[in-house]
């Protein structure tokens, strides 16, 4: 019996879809506190509140210092 051939027009549709929703991602506005590594300058978004008593965000080998 002979395979089926797929449809390509749903692939490309499902890409579109997908490629859309990583761009509207992208996109977005993140708000939360900034911190920033004194070292190499990386900075860091937070976006969702850690719920530990200390909870310290290093890089380079030391505590990523709060934007203000």
């Amino acid at each position: 019996m002979a395979k089926k051939a797929k449809k390509p027009t749903k692939k490309v549709a499902k890409k579109a879809t997908k490629k859309a929703v990583k761009k509207a991602k992208k996109t977005e506005a993140l708000e939360g506190p900034i911190y920033t590594c004194s070292v190499c300058g990386a900075e860091v978004i937070v976006t969702k509140d850690c719920t530990c008593e200390s909870c310290d965000l290093i890089c380079c080998g030391q505590p990523m210092i709060k934007k203000e």
